[in-house]
C-alpha cells in the first residue's frame, strides 16, 4: 500500500511539474522557429505560462477570499491550466507532419551526439557529475533557514486551514492581509503542489523541489549558452557550451562568498521566492533578449548584422515577446521588487537593442511586453 501511494505521488509530481507545463508550452511553441523548438524551450515556456496563470488567479483569490481561499484557488486554477495543457497538446497532435518533425529532431540530437568530440563528451560528463553532486547535497545536507518559519509555514497554513496570508505564521493568530506578501504567491504554488501530490509542504519544499528547480535553472543557463556560444560557421565542430555549463556549475558551488549571493540562495534556499527571482526570472529576461537580438533588426546568412531599412526583415517573434511579458509578470510570484528589477532590465536592454539596430519597433515591443509588469506595479501601489 505504501509503495502504491509513493508511486501515485511520483506520478502526480511528474504531471504537475513536467507534463502539464510541457503541454501548456506547446501553445507558444507554435510561434517559435522550428530550429529553436526543442523540448527544453517548450518546457521553459510552459513553466513560465504555468506560473503566470497561477499568479494571476492567486492574486485575485488572495485579495477577495477571506475563508476557504485555498479551495477556491484550486477550483479555479486546476481547470484553467488543464484547459491550456489540453489545447497545447491538441494543437500539436492535429498539426500536419508532426511525427516527421519529431523524427528529424531525434536524428538531429543523435547526429549532435555522434559529432561531439571526446573532449566535449568528457566535459559534459563532468557537468552532470557536478549537477548530481549538487542534487545529492541539496537532499542530504538540506539547509534550514530562518525565513522558512514564514514562507514554508504559509504554505502549510494554506493546506491545513485554507486561509491565505490571514494567519500569522509565528504565532498562529489571525492577522490582517499584508499586501507586500500577499502579492507574492510563491508559497501558495508550493501549497498547490502539496495538495495535488498529498506530500507535506515542508518535505516538498526542502527535499523535492530542489530536484526540479536546480535542473530547471541549469536548463535555462543551457539555453543562454546556446545563444552565447554559437559556432562561427557550420564547419566549426568544437563547441564551448559544455565548458560554459561546467563553469556555471562551479560558480554556483563556490559562490557562497556571502549569504546574499544568488548562488547561496540557489543551493540553500531553492524553494524560496527570492531564490527563484534571482536564479530564474532575471536570467530568463537575459535569455529572451539574447534570442530576440539574434535576428531582431536582421541578420544575413553569414550572421552579420544589418541596420536601417535592410534590417527590417519579417520574422515570427511573437512568442519571444509574449514570453518576455509573461516572465516580467511572473516575477511578482516571487517578490514585488523582482518585478521592478525585471522591468528596469527589460527597458534597458530593449532601448540598447533598438538604438544598436536603429529600429524603433524593438523599443515599442519592449514597452508592450512591460505592460503586465507595469500593471503589477500599479496594483502593488494601490494595495499598499
Amino acid at each position: 500500500m505504501l509503495i502504491l501511494q509513493l508511486f501515485l505521488q511520483f506520478l502526480s509530481l511528474a504531471a504537475w511539474l513536467l507534463v502539464i507545463p510541457f503541454l501548456a508550452g506547446l501553445l507558444p511553441a507554435r510561434f517559435i522557429p522550428e530550429q529553436r523548438r526543442t523540448p527544453g524551450v517548450i518546457l521553459l515556456s510552459g513553466f513560465i505560462i504555468f506560473l503566470a496563470v497561477f499568479e494571476l488567479i492567486g492574486i485575485i483569490v488572495v485579495l477577495n477570499a477571506n475563508r476557504d481561499g485555498m479551495a477556491i484557488l484550486l477550483r479555479i486554477f486546476t481547470p484553467a491550466i488543464i484547459t491550456l495543457a489540453a489545447l497545447g497538446g491538441g494543437a500539436e497532435i492535429v498539426r500536419p507532419a508532426v511525427w516527421q518533425r519529431k523524427a528529424r529532431l531525434f536524428l538531429a540530437v543523435r547526429k549532435l551526439a555522434v559529432q561531439a568530440t571526446w573532449e566535449e563528451k568528457i566535459v559534459w560528463l563532468l557537468f552532470f557529475l557536478l549537477l548530481g553532486f549538487q542534487l545529492f547535497m541539496a537532499i542530504a545536507r538540506t539547509s534550514i533557514d530562518g525565513d522558512d518559519a514564514f514562507f514554508v509555514v504559509q504554505s502549510l497554513i494554506a493546506n491545513e486551514t485554507g486561509f491565505l496570508y490571514r494567519v500569522e505564521p509565528y504565532t498562529g493568530d489571525s492577522t490582517v492581509l499584508n499586501m507586500r506578501n500577499a502579492l507574492a504567491v510563491f508559497p501558495l504554488w508550493i501549497a498547490l503542489l502539496a495538495e495535488k501530490t498529498r506530500i507535506h509542504s515542508t518535505i516538498l519544499a526542502h527535499s523535492i523541489l530542489p530536484l526540479f528547480l536546480l535542473p530547471l535553472t541549469y536548463l535555462l543557463y543551457f539555453q543562454i549558452g546556446k545563444s552565447l556560444f554559437k559556432p562561427a560557421s557550420a564547419k566549426k565542430k568544437k563547441s564551448s557550451l559544455p565548458f560554459f555549463m561546467v563553469m556555471i556549475a562551479i560558480i554556483q558551488m563556490f559562490g557562497n562568498v556571502s549569504i546574499f549571493t544568488n548562488e547561496t540562495f540557489l543551493l540553500t534556499r531553492t524553494w524560496q521566492g527570492k531564490s527563484f527571482a534571482a536564479n530564474f526570472v532575471i536570467p530568463a529576461v537575459f535569455w529572451l533578449f539574447l534570442v530576440i537580438s539574434e535576428t531582431a533588426g536582421g541578420q544575413n546568412e553569414d550572421g552579420k548584422l544589418l541596420a536601417g531599412q535592410k534590417a527590417r526583415v519579417k520574422r515570427n517573434d511573437f512568442a519571444d515577446w509574449f514570453l518576455l511579458g509573461m516572465v516580467i509578470w511572473t516575477a511578482g510570484i516571487s517578490s514585488s521588487l523582482a518585478v521592478f528589477l525585471a522591468l528596469l532590465l527589460a527597458v534597458m536592454m530593449g532601448s540598447y537593442l533598438a538604438v544598436c539596430r536603429r529600429c524603433f519597433a524593438l523599443f515599442l515591443k519592449t514597452v508592450i511586453a512591460c505592460v503586465p509588469g507595469m500593471l503589477y506595479i500599479v496594483l502593488y501601489m494601490l494595495a499598499v
